[in-house]
Parts: C-alpha cells; sequence; structure tokens
C-alpha cells in the first residue's frame, strides 16, 4: 500500500494514514524527485493495526452491571409483590393443610389459646369410648364448668389424640376444633365445649353423644343382626323423618354462614340419649373409618362413596355437594346403615357417578316420598339440586313439635308455618320436585318392617348392588 506525501506535508513532524485494513505494517520510506527515486528507508518497528469488536472486556462488564442491577431491581419487586399478595395466602395454606414435612410447624404457630380454652385440672377421664389409629374418645366429666357456649356441664365426651401422634395430627385436630368455635349452640350440630391445647395430650371437649354414630347406631336397629345385642326395633317412618329434618336443618344453618362440611355422612352424625341427631366430627372421624375413604395416588383421603359428580371430577365443593351427600345419608338411613354402591370397589364408583351418570337403585321398599327425595339430591347439574333450607321446609309439615321447637330454620327464617299452610304445603312452589306424602304414615311404616326383614338374610352380606338408575338432569 502506497501513501504519497507533498514537500510540505513532508516537512511535518508526523503523519496520518487512514483507511488502513487490520493486519501487521511495517514503515518503508522513499523520496522522489527530478533524480528519481531514492532507496527505502525502514523503520525498524513493526507496527499491528486492530480494530476491536462489540465483545470487548469494557463491554462485557458493562453488561454483567447492567444484568446485575435489573436482576436485583427484578427480585426487590417480585419480593415485594409476593410478601403483599401472597404471604397470607400461604400461611393460611400451611395452617389448614399442616405441610409435607409437618415437623417444621409449631402448635404456637398455627393454634392461638382463647377464651375457650379449659383447665385440665377441671376435666377427668372415665373409660374409652372410641379409638383409631391416631385418636382416641373417652366419656368424661367436667366439674361444673360454665363452657364458652353457655352450657355448664358435667358429663362430656373427650377427644383427644395418641401418644405417637406427630406435630401434623395434634395440630390438625386443634384446627379442626378450631372450626366449631364459630357455630351457633342453637343449631342440630354437636356442641364445643372447650379445648386444652397447654400440655399434652391436647383434648377436645364436646357434648356427650351417648348412642355413638348414626350410622352405627342405624345398624344396631337392624333385626336379628350382631350389633343389635339390645334387641331394638327397626325405625319408625316417624323417626326417620326427625332424623332427616334435624340433619336438613342443621346443614341450613351451615348453608346459612356458607360453611361446606365436604364429608356429611351417617358416621359423622351423632345420636343423643334423647334419639336426637346432631352433625359433627368435622374431620375428626376420618380416622376412625379410614376404609370408608379412598386414596387415590398421591392424593388426600376421599369420601368417593358420598361425593358428587364436581366433586369427584374437578375437587369442586359447595353446599349443593353437600346435597348430594345428604341424599346417601338418607340412603344409608333407608338401609338401616348400609355402604353405598355396595359391590363397586372405590375406583369403579368414580366412573359409576363420574363417568356414567348413575345413581342407587330405589332401596328395597323404600317409600316414594324418600326415593324422590333423594333423586332430587342427585341431580348431576348442582343448580337443580334443593337447598338445603327447601329440604327442611318440605319436612317441617311432617316433623314433630318437639323439632320446630329446636329447629333454626324454623325460629330463624321468615316464613309462615301456620297449621293451614303446612298441610297444604306445595314443594313445587319453592322449587323443588319432591312428591309429597301419598299414603299413610302407618302403611309407610309396614312397608319399611317388610324391607327390613326381607333384608335379614344379607346383613353379613350387603345389599345388592345398586346400579340401575341415570342421575337425572334439570327438566
Amino acid at each position: 500500500m502506497h501513501f504519497c506525501f507533498t514537500r510540505v506535508v513532508a516537512k511535518c513532524e508526523w503523519a496520518v494514514f487512514e483507511g488502513l485494513n487490520d493486519g501487521d505494517y511495517r514503515v518503508e520510506l522513499r523520496t522522489v524527485s527530478l533524480a528519481g527515486i531514492s532507496q527505502p528507508a525502514y523503520a525498524e518497528k513493526l507496527f499491528k493495526i486492530y480494530t476491536p469488536g462489540f465483545w470487548t472486556l469494557k463491554n462485557i462488564l458493562l453488561l454483567l452491571l447492567l444484568f446485575i442491577l435489573f436482576a436485583a431491581t427484578a427480585g426487590a419487586v417480585g419480593y415485594f409483590f409476593f410478601k403483599k399478595y401472597y404471604s397470607q395466602k400461604v400461611k393460611e395454606y400451611a395452617t389448614q393443610l399442616i405441610s409435607a414435612n409437618p415437623e417444621y410447624l409449631s402448635q404456637a404457630d398455627v393454634y392461638k389459646p382463647d377464651e375457650w380454652e379449659l383447665q385440665r385440672s377441671d376435666l377427668t377421664l372415665e373409660h374409652e369410648i372410641g379409638r383409631g389409629t391416631f385418636g382416641k374418645v373417652y366419656r368424661g366429666y367436667g366439674n361444673n364448668v360454665h363452657s364458652r357456649c353457655g352450657d355448664t356441664f358435667g358429663v362430656c365426651a373427650i377427644k383427644t389424640v395418641t401418644e405417637t401422634a406427630n406435630s401434623a395430627e395434634r395440630l390438625h385436630f386443634l384446627l379442626e376444633a378450631n372450626v366449631m368455635k364459630s357455630f351457633s349452640p342453637d343449631t342440630f350440630i354437636v356442641k364445643l365445649y372447650g379445648v386444652v391445647s397447654d400440655g399434652q395430650p391436647v383434648l377436645v371437649v364436646m357434648e356427650m353423644m351417648e348412642k355413638g354414630n348414626l350410622r352405627d347406631y342405624l345398624r344396631s336397629r337392624r333385626p336379628g343382626a350382631e350389633e343389635n345385642v339390645d334387641n331394638l326395633t327397626v325405625p319408625t317412618n316417624f323417626e326417620y323423618y326427625e332424623w332427616a329434618a334435624q340433619i336438613a336443618d342443621g346443614m341450613a344453618y351451615l348453608e346459612s354462614i356458607r360453611f361446606c362440611h365436604r364429608d356429611l355422612a351417617a358416621r359423622n352424625c351423632m345420636v343423643n340419649a334423647n334419639n336426637t341427631v346432631k352433625i359433627g366430627d368435622f374431620g375428626m372421624a376420618r380416622d376412625i373409618y379410614y376404609h370408608e375413604y379412598y386414596k387415590p395416588n398421591g392424593k388426600r383421603l376421599m369420601p368417593v362413596r358420598w361425593m358428587a359428580p364436581e366433586s369427584l371430577r374437578d375437587g369442586t365443593f359447595d353446599m349443593k355437594s353437600d346435597v348430594w351427600s345428604y341424599g346417601i345419608v338418607l340412603y344409608e338411613m333407608l338401609t338401616l346403615g348400609q355402604q353405598p354402591y355396595q359391590g363397586l370397589a372405590n375406583e369403579e364408583v368414580l366412573s359409576f357417578i363420574g363417568i356414567s351418570r348413575k345413581i342407587l337403585d330405589r332401596p328395597m321398599d323404600c317409600p316414594d316420598f324418600w326415593y324422590d327425595l333423594m333423586v332430587e339430591c342427585w341431580r348431576y347439574v348442582p343448580k337443580d339440586r334443593p337447598t338445603f333450607r327447601q329440604i327442611v321446609e318440605h319436612l317441617i309439615p311432617l316433623a314433630s313439635e318437639q323439632f320446630r321447637e329446636a329447629s333454626w330454620i324454623y325460629n330463624h327464617v321468615a316464613a309462615d308455618y301456620s297449621s293451614d299452610s303446612e298441610h297444604n304445603y306445595v314443594s313445587e312452589g319453592h322449587g323443588m320436585r319432591i312428591s309429597n306424602i301419598q299414603e299413610p304414615v302407618d302403611e309407610m311404616d309396614y312397608r319399611l318392617w317388610n324391607r327390613a326383614d326381607g333384608l335379614k338374610p344379607h346383613w353379613g352380606e350387603g345389599d345388592s348392588l345398586h346400579t340401575g338408575c341415570d342421575a337425572e338432569e334439570s327438566v
């Protein structure tokens, strides 16, 4: 590459070479005159020309600094967002479902003693009346203890966890009791008397229900059954009216405060000495009746035989899914405690209800009144099922005066329940498609007796498989 400098430029002590490409250069000088071209003179130094690209050390350091600043800013914004919007939800989730590693949670972090706290010294545990893998139930006595619910109690039921229970089981036990603190004592719900959370074992003190859970009590009324040690008679239709109304009324109260039970079943309804049925064991019976729950891979225990289609399909629960479960409870009542979907495995029940859209057949000699009510509760579309208030209003004309005096719906919901309106009650006017009584009560009792008598040989084997009916769509 040649460059020519004029005499004027040559007088300068420096020169600028422009347009050179990258590479190695050696400078060679020659003079050009009229005499010709001189011999070259060489510079001893070798020159290297290099044009730096984008990825220089300077640029790399600058980009790294910008990335660190961006990451720090994004982290700060993300932390603020998480703390503001999600920290409370995470805490609630951990509180309700405990933890996948529950030993990291302490009781003090989740449960705070309050006015429901009782003194351990005021309670006496008498004898054990029930137990499960992780819990026990004792008949107990309170030394004239005044409860936050307003009662002064003596005889009571005291529930506790075993000595081997871990932190998660103890916390879950307290949280289930905590749920019951907000319930009104003037309902068909088992009363909570108080909690002893200070020290071990943790105690939950409740109203004594002398005859145990409804499922076992129904089985004890089967003629000739091994459980019927006292030779009790089959329940009358009047008793069925009372029990159905009491359970529906208790659920109507929960419905009014928007509380979803999610596990309504005969095993979770309790019977006292006066044959009154109340809703109880808000999750605490799951341990004792473990075999009635199904645990899909990686999921929690599920009472699939009592669950509505939408609960099985999507895991959603609301009051309408509780209504479906109420229909199953009616089935348990009319079959004297038989397991629903007898003959089907739990996996088959999922398909039977969720895919085939079938419902249980009418129990043997079951009156139309009861099966019609069951079918209404088993409408496949949730909004087509009645509310618990509608069910109570349907049963009130058939219930006793004692029920009306204790009914939450009858005494707290504005409605005209005059004798004329009761006897002329029309279900369709309340959005329900349930038939009213079409036969005398005595005739219904006779049919129920025949049903029980016909089932005698099968008490130990289970009833025939009920798989014949499709779930009704809305009309």
